[in-house]
């Protein structure tokens, strides 16, 4: 992971870096976090 942006507001967390959608979503799982694919924004 290079970065990452938490939006409290939005309940929404943007990570950026060599990691793979499904690593972050089964991270999230594990620590009881709802985790849901968006599209990439350029």
């Amino acid at each position: 992971i290079e970065t990452y942006r938490v939006d409290a507001e939005l309940n929404k967390v943007t990570v950026t870096g060599n990691v793979t959608a499904e690593e972050v979503v089964r991270v999230l799982n594990k620590i009881g976090k709802n985790a849901t694919y968006w599209s990439c924004e350029d």
